[in-house]
């Protein structure tokens, strides 16, 4: 069972690592900073999603889950499709569609 445990945190920290790697190329060219809180916990914060107020921010946050899935813990700013997106999230596995789609949605509730 600890071979187990470790294994899983390793397969978390790879991942994480990852990601952390992905991080300047989504601030750079999405607005989008990640960052990791408590371990397996990534915080996501989208910049520049309503050109009349660009310093508005617009978070979530994501935790990893033994089984390398994504749970979202927190969104900031509600999201009416949010439990469907994550629904999609866990069902492919593809975060870079998931946070796409979020930024989608928070540019849609900036413009309210």
């Amino acid at each position: 069972m600890p071979n187990v445990v470790v294994s899983q945190n390793r397969a978390n920290k790879d991942r994480l690592n990852n990601l952390q790697k992905a991080k300047q190329v989504f601030q750079e060219h999405l607005g989008l900073e990640i960052r990791k809180i408590n371990g397996v916990k990534l915080q996501f914060i989208f910049q520049n999603m309503d050109p009349a107020s660009p310093d508005n921010l617009y978070t979530f946050m994501l935790e990893i889950q033994p089984d390398r899935s994504y749970q979202v813990i927190s969104s900031d700013t509600p999201l009416k499709s949010l439990k469907a997106l994550e629904k999609r999230l866990q069902e492919t596995n593809d975060l870079s569609a998931f946070l796409a789609n979020i930024r989608k949605e928070f540019v849609a509730q900036a413009r309210l």
